[in-house]
């Protein structure tokens, strides 16, 4: 598991409707799932993220409020939080290989987790910073 996810500076003047949004800046950023499970087959699984925190804190106390989103490949966004976990990756397969591992992604910069921010929220040259809790889930 990446313990950074660092994301891309913004332009204040990219904002719609008072909100700017950043892109990771590894658009390639992912994690391995290892499923071991029905004879090294694997098996069905989610995983799942939600923000310890609700609010990302700067390195001079600032704060920006639901700052993290998730966007799927329709283009619909969920906010995280610190209360249900967002599904990101869902896997509903079993693989006829042994020791089953997998590398899940978001295929598209503009998709997966992004940072969605209040423009009014933001402070120039501050960096901020959060913890994203992600829980790996057995599923039917």
């Amino acid at each position: 598991m990446p313990t950074n996810l660092p994301f891309n500076t913004v332009s204040l003047g990219t904002s719609q409707g008072g909100y700017v949004t950043a892109t990771r800046q590894d658009p390639n950023w992912g994690m391995d799932i290892y499923d071991n499970r029905n004879n090294g087959k694997g098996g069905n699984w989610s995983v799942s993220a939600n923000l310890v925190s609700d609010k990302m804190t700067g390195n001079n106390g600032h704060t920006l409020t639901t700052p993290i989103i998730f966007k799927d490949a329709n283009s619909t966004s969920s906010v995280l939080s610190t209360k249900a976990p967002v599904t990101i990756f869902s896997n509903y397969s079993i693989s006829s290989n042994s020791n089953y591992i997998r590398h899940v992604q978001f295929n598209d910069p503009n998709t997966g987790l992004l940072i969605r921010a209040l423009t009014s929220e933001i402070y120039t040259n501050e960096n901020y910073s959060g913890i994203i809790n992600f829980t790996l889930n057995n599923v039917p």
